[in-house]
């Protein structure tokens, strides 16, 4: 029998052909950090002291709360910008 649509997707980003039941490693398309827990992750990830493996591949969106309604949200997503220009990452902002 041949593979369903998502054994196909996630053979294709794995290194073999997959199959029901198994754990498969997959290289992700891309992973992103929404604002309203983006300055979250910045924070954590530099208190480890650790940096993004792959800027190429993450993006910060502004998607919760376009235009940073109030002082917390706006203050968040400043921070997540700032570290974005800092790191060389994609960032999805308003405009």
């Amino acid at each position: 029998m041949g593979q369903t649509i998502i054994e196909k997707i996630i053979s294709r980003h794995s290194d073999h052909d997959v199959r029901p039941g198994e754990i498969a490693d997959v290289e992700i398309d891309v992973r992103v950090a929404r604002d309203f827990g983006g300055a979250n992750v910045v924070k954590n990830l530099q208190q480890a002291g650790l940096t993004v493996a792959d800027p190429a591949k993450t993006l910060f969106t502004f998607d919760t709360n376009p235009g940073g309604s109030d002082q917390g949200y706006a203050a968040n997503q400043q921070f997540c910008r700032e570290y974005a220009r800092e790191h060389g990452i994609g960032l999805r902002d308003i405009t």
